[in-house]
């Protein structure tokens, strides 16, 4: 969550993943599967262009009914 809002805060936005492979991850970011762990994963970046997507890909893309985060957060 906090990497998420500092992601806005810095003008770019976070997207999380299912289905990422985390004995994969783990291993190339060489954890000791002792003491750590792969819980999730996540997309951060800058918007692309929708009118690259597929159309059907195209409709999905629109904004959350989520209140806006400057409504509840104001740094």
């Amino acid at each position: 969550m906090a990497l998420a809002l500092q992601a806005r805060f810095e003008g770019l936005y976070t997207h999380g993943m299912a289905g990422i492979k985390k004995v994969e991850v783990a291993t190339y970011l060489n954890l000791d599967p002792e003491r750590e762990a792969v819980l999730m994963g996540f997309a951060i970046g800058s918007l692309g262009d929708k009118s690259k997507l597929d159309e059907a890909l195209q409709e999905r893309e629109s904004p959350s009914a989520r209140r806006p985060l400057a409504s509840i957060w104001n740094p």
